[in-house]
């Protein structure tokens, strides 16, 4: 039972649940996709150095809070304030991949 608890207390699963409740309940967009850097790789082929790779790759990303519509009232539970707090502070503008990395360890 503890580990329950402490899962459900997981900042980041308290942000992913705002996200998923938002997206549910407001047919909002969580997620968006940009176009970021990719780390360039060069290998020397026959003396002469290439780059290997696309110079960007497709990724997804949590939206800005204040991109996110403010819920009806019905669904402004108690714990509506924290479950928005931690999304602005473990989810908003990050990689998507770096909360499912965490779920990953939780479980």
């Amino acid at each position: 039972m503890d580990s329950e608890r402490r899962l459900w207390n997981d900042e980041v699963v308290v942000a992913l649940r705002f996200a998923r409740n938002t997206v549910h309940h407001q047919l909002a967009e969580a997620l968006e996709p940009r176009d970021e850097p990719y780390p360039l790789v060069t290998t020397a082929v026959r003396g002469q150095s290439r780059v290997v790779g696309p110079p960007t790759i497709l990724d997804w990303f949590w939206v800005p809070i204040g991109q996110l519509p403010k819920p009806e009232p019905r669904f402004m539970d108690k714990g509506y304030d924290h479950g928005k707090q931690a999304y602005q502070d473990r989810l908003e503008g990050e990689p998507v991949a770096n909360a499912l990395a965490h779920l990953s360890v939780l479980l």
